[in-house]
């Protein structure tokens, strides 16, 4: 028993917690219920063979999760061909029945034409549609990477006037890590002395006072590089975005009619993320 506990001990010190969350879900519930196991004492001879069968089955669990170490570790390197698939919102229109047609006829035609000069002007062989009177998508390559991007014509009051919102898009490796950022408010400014908000800081006074950063600090200098925040601030110099990044997937949104420069701007950040180095920690 005490050679048997050894060699757990042994792959245990090699396996990370972050290895034990990539395994297969039968095998993770094996290493959970092994490490429990493990833990339990045992006195009687009765207990001790119980206990033998468990730390047997334990360590061969640890074995296959060390095994699987390189798939685990190339999937989650593996870079999707495609781009995500956008769905729009069909809640973005509640005061449309108010809303002067004349008028909505006008923004219709101006988002329609600053959306096609936009996407041809920095997408290669766009593919572009129309998805019903208010919707636009487009697909694309720009900077080796693929590019979904969704604009939406919407209406959140009965007084102002018609909003855009842009959703821009690429798909990421598996093991990117997650990150959320968003536009510092004077709430958040508030906030974060209290320690009601916690964020992390990158070193760039311009950038750190626009946006809010979500994320641990070892994958914000690795994806907020400064190409990335460079061209976040040209987004930025019409609308401050937000920046989602996770379950494949990474996505800038914004609140102004499109421009070559603003899409510009959100396409250079996405391919330079979804170029970024994947570093995993599955093994000590």
């Amino acid at each position: 028993m005490q050679g048997l506990a050894a060699e757990v001990a042994e792959r245990e010190a090699q396996v990370t917690d972050a290895l034990r969350e990539h395994v297969p879900t039968a095998l993770g519930e094996r290493l959970s219920n092994g490490r429990t196991a493990a833990a339990t004492p045992a006195s009687t001879a009765e207990e001790l063979t119980t206990a033998e069968g468990e730390l047997t089955a334990y360590r061969d669990a640890l074995d296959e999760a060390i095994g699987l170490v390189p798939d685990i570790e190339r999937a989650q390197r593996v870079l999707p061909d495609e781009a995500p698939e956008l769905v729009p919102r069909d809640d973005l229109r509640p005061w449309l029945n108010f809303y002067p047609r004349d008028v909505l006829g006008e923004d219709l035609a101006s988002l329609a034409r600053a959306f096609e000069s936009s996407v041809r002007a920095v997408g290669e062989e766009p593919s572009i549609e129309r998805l019903n009177e208010f919707d636009w998508r487009a697909r694309f390559r720009a900077f080796g990477a693929p590019f979904s991007v969704l604009a939406q014509l919407g209406f959140d009051s009965n007084r102002g006037p018609a909003e855009i919102r842009m959703t821009v898009a690429t798909s990421v490796a598996p093991g990117t890590p997650h990150l959320r950022l968003r536009p510092e408010t004077l709430v958040h400014g508030i906030a974060k002395p209290l320690g009601i908000v916690r964020e992390v800081e990158i070193g760039d006074e311009h950038f750190d006072s626009l946006f809010l950063i979500e994320t641990d600090p070892e994958a914000a200098q690795r994806l907020l590089t400064k190409p990335v925040r460079r061209a976040l601030l040209e987004v930025a110099h019409y609308d401050v975005p937000t920046l989602l990044v996770g379950y494949g997937v990474a996505e800038i949104n914004f609140r102004f009619e499109p421009t070559e420069r603003s899409l510009r701007g959100a396409t250079i950040a996405l391919a330079e993320i979804r170029a970024a180095e994947i570093r995993l920690a599955l093994l000590r």
